[in-house]
């Protein structure tokens, strides 16, 4: 059954990941070899018939278990490569990108508002809300729709007709680890968008489920204190924007990132609470009638079932609660049953059935932390007897370190002092908080409420005092600590001797931790949209120049493709940071690259950037010391292989934002690079007045993203680049690049390297380079 379970989920797992084009092989394979072993079966059957004796043809077992291996695998991947081509049909088609249709739908929730201060006075300047369509030009099933400064209220359970403009989900390609694409297929989020005109707003007096339980949630929220409604909103009805970017900044220094997400942890709990409570009821069913009842002995089974599924439901019935209340039902039916099944076996067919179900949850960190702390406390502690001490201590410890190669592969900070926090934080959530936080939503007595919120107060204050420096931290996973990690687990699960354990631990630990040597050099253009990044590195250190676009308040490329981008090649510190001006598609991301955990020796800034940098305006070294790029002239030399120089512009040339950007050329490994922001071709007319022949680079970062307003003529015919790099956003709505830039390049033999076809393009120190979407890429990826 083992062998059965696992070969069904290998299948699973390649439906979604092979192309229709690479699974034929298989299936041909599978159909020839079954079909052999049939007519083998009944030629032997025939022949037995005729003979009246033995069977002439013998056919060998392990031929008959090679073909059951090949029909399950094949099963699976059908299975999967149907579901993955189904989920697709839904969404909306390239063909229609960036059109405007009208739709009809109902609002299943409202995500966000943004605010702004007018007149003293919040206004909601964009509207986030995901939309059930009911009815629109194309099967499309959730849409995730903005609307800028709403001229009406909204609310979950309203339906709306509206015209909106909308986009079909294209992910930035980048490499790293998050897919955006396989995220939104897993919602069912079929096209983003916004609102452009509204044309009636109906009351839907038949709401789905789902949309009850928002109304539900918002009339709480009206409520519920709001000390205490942050940990209900987040603990028990999985509502991910309860508690503050503070506070989830916080707790992913700290290593409690995933106590704040409903998981299996808390499903398991209230499981355990559930029987533990509906025990009691049974023994007082049995007291009082003083025997047993029939259908008693099955009310702890139904009762855990069912309340973890419905408090699982309120938390949003998410991918990772939908494994663990699976998880949960198997566990309590083979128990009830009395089945002996071994260790492993309801979790391997949890998986089973959560891969039928959605086999893309494969790309889910989520995922991967779950079924691996799981696997390891069953494998780990099956069959063992443990002290008071070991049960204590160890659990904690072998989740950590088998956990810890998955959170360094997506890219999340590990150190040693977050298994130390995590001793302490997680019995505080599940011990007070979690129990505190069910119990004030079930009873809304005023003393919980009041507790809750005092102890979450402490909660947050004793993090804060421990909360380590973010580049203590390590980011990403070096191959060799991997080998040596794998090698350390063997011997961890064989050792019986406690402090034998802990030493093997503590050396696993180390090695995974002890971080590896930086990447080879290399200069990155970023893919981030309608917007620009560029940095290049050398000996482990870097020059950024532009940090990307901001998409909302708390979400920038900044801090979501830069820094890990940074992270991933083992970058120790950032020797400048150059922000050519104060356009948020080109300054948008520096709040975020200014909380991060890389050091920043020197900024420099075309103009005032005040305005845009929010909590970061004025404050710290970063900006205090910063320095203008139009005050400095001279070369600077950072190693051996990498110097930079700007190429200032005076103040009555800088008539225009775009105009006041930093003109620099860089020097790498015998490359010259020019990056001129959006200097308009009037500052390039200057620039070729002035400097000449200094102009002269190999590459050039064409200007303002391919605009006709930039890269004249007489700018090519003096920078005479090899290659031009265009950082430019999808069809943008700009109409970027302009054609007229493109016959100017294509006229002068000047290789063009775009990032809304190639994703982020690296070149490397021999001058060879490599895009993101190069080569293969899966199938639910976008063009």
């Amino acid at each position: 059954m083992y062998l059965i379970i696992l070969f069904m989920i290998a299948g699973l797992i390649f439906g979604v990941l092979l192309a229709p084009s690479q699974l034929i092989y298989l299936w041909t394979l599978s159909c020839c070899t079954s079909a052999a072993w049939i007519a083998l079966r009944f030629l032997n059957l025939w022949l037995k018939r005729r003979r009246n004796s033995s069977p002439p043809i013998k056919i060998s077992i392990a031929y008959g278990r090679i073909c059951v291996v090949l029909v399950l695998l094949s099963f699976g991947s059908v299975w999967s490569a149907v579901w993955l081509s189904q989920q697709l049909e839904h969404r909306l088609p390239m063909s229609a990108n960036g059109s405007d249709i009208s739709l009809y739908g109902c609002i299943d929730q409202v995500l966000d508002r943004e605010l702004v201060i007018r007149n003293g006075e919040p206004i909601v300047a964009k509207l986030k809300l995901l939309l059930q369509v009911a009815e629109s030009p194309y099967s499309l099933r959730y849409v995730s729709l903005s609307w800028y400064y709403p001229k009406q209220k909204l609310s979950t359970g309203q339906c709306i007709q509206a015209t909106v403009r909308l986009r079909s989900p294209r992910s930035f390609a980048n490499g790293l680890p998050f897919d955006y694409e396989a995220y939104l297929l897993i919602q069912s989020i079929d096209a983003s968008g916004y609102i452009k005109a509204i044309d009636t707003v109906l009351a839907d007096e038949q709401y789905s489920p789902a949309i009850h339980r928002n109304l539900w949630i918002e009339q709480l929220a009206n409520n519920i204190p709001s000390g205490a409604w942050p940990w209900i909103a987040g603990l028990v009805l999985g509502e991910k924007d309860a508690f503050s970017t503070e506070q989830w900044h916080l707790a992913r220094n700290t290593g409690t990132l995933h106590l704040l997400v409903v998981s299996g942890l808390h499903v398991g709990l209230v499981a355990i609470i559930a029987t533990f409570i509906s025990n009691i009821v049974l023994r007082f069913i049995v007291f009082v009638r003083g025997r047993s009842v029939g259908f008693a002995i099955w009310l702890p089974a139904l009762t855990a079932i069912v309340v973890s599924g419905g408090y699982a439901w309120l938390a949003g019935f998410g991918v990772s609660l939908q494994r663990s209340w699976l998880m949960v039902v198997i566990a309590v039916l083979i128990f009830q049953f009395g089945y002996r099944a071994r260790p492993l076996y309801p979790l391997l067919l949890a998986l089973l059935l959560m891969l039928l179900a959605n086999p893309l949850v494969i790309t889910q960190v989520g995922f991967w932390f779950s079924f691996s702390a799981v696997s390891a406390l069953l494998i780990f502690f099956s069959g063992r007897k443990t002290s008071w001490l070991e049960a204590a201590t160890l659990p904690q410890w072998v989740v950590f370190c088998v956990c810890l190669p998955i959170a360094l592969t997506f890219g999340q900070p590990v150190s040693l002092i977050h298994c130390l926090i995590n001793l302490i934080a997680i019995p505080v959530l599940t011990l007070a908080l979690l129990p505190l936080s069910l119990l004030a939503l079930a009873t809304r007595w005023d003393w919980a409420y009041s507790l809750l919120a005092q102890i979450g107060d402490w909660y947050w204050y004793g993090l804060a005092l421990i909360e380590p420096e973010p580049s203590s931290a390590v980011w990403w996973l070096e191959p060799i600590p991997l080998v040596l990690w794998l090698i350390f687990l063997i011997l961890l699960r064989l050792s019986g001797n406690f402090i034998l354990v802990i030493g093997l631990f503590s050396v696993n630990v180390f090695l995974l931790l002890c971080g590896g040597k930086p990447k080879p050099d290399a200069l990155v253009m970023l893919d981030v949209g309608q917007g620009q990044s560029v940095y290049v590195t050398s000996h482990g250190k870097a020059l950024v120049f532009d940090t990307g676009p901001a998409f909302s308040a708390t979400f920038s490329a900044g801090d979501a493709i830069l820094l890990p981008d940074l992270l991933r090649r083992g970058t120790s510190e950032i020797s400048a940071l150059v922000v050519s001006h104060s356009d948020l598609d080109h300054a948008g991301g520096l709040s975020g690259v200014l909380a991060g955990p890389i050091p920043i020796k020197t900024n420099y800034f075309g103009q005032p950037l005040a305005a845009n940098l929010g909590e970061y305006a004025g404050e710290g070294d970063a900006l205090s010391q910063a320095l203008s790029c139009h005050r400095d002239r001279y070369w600077r030399v950072y190693s051996t292989d990498l110097a930079m120089r700007f190429f200032p512009i005076p103040e009555e040339i800088r008539t225009s934002d775009n105009d006041a950007s930093c003109v620099v050329q860089v020097v790498w490994h015998g490359q010259r690079i020019m990056i001129s922001g959006d200097a308009s071709q009037n500052v390039e007319k200057w620039l070729v007045k002035t400097y000449g022949n200094d102009l002269k680079s190999d590459v050039l970062i064409v200007g303002h993203h391919g605009s006709r307003t930039s890269t004249a003529e007489l700018w090519l015919d003096a920078v005479r680049p090899k290659q031009a790099w265009i950082s430019v956003g999808f069809q943008s709505r700009f109409g970027h690049p302009h054609q007229e830039v493109m016959e100017r390049l294509a006229a002068r033999g000047i290789d063009i390297i775009r990032t809304d076809e190639r994703g982020r393009w690296q070149m490397n120190a021999d001058g060879s380079g490599e895009g993101a979407r190069d080569g293969w890429q899966f199938l639910w990826r976008q063009p």
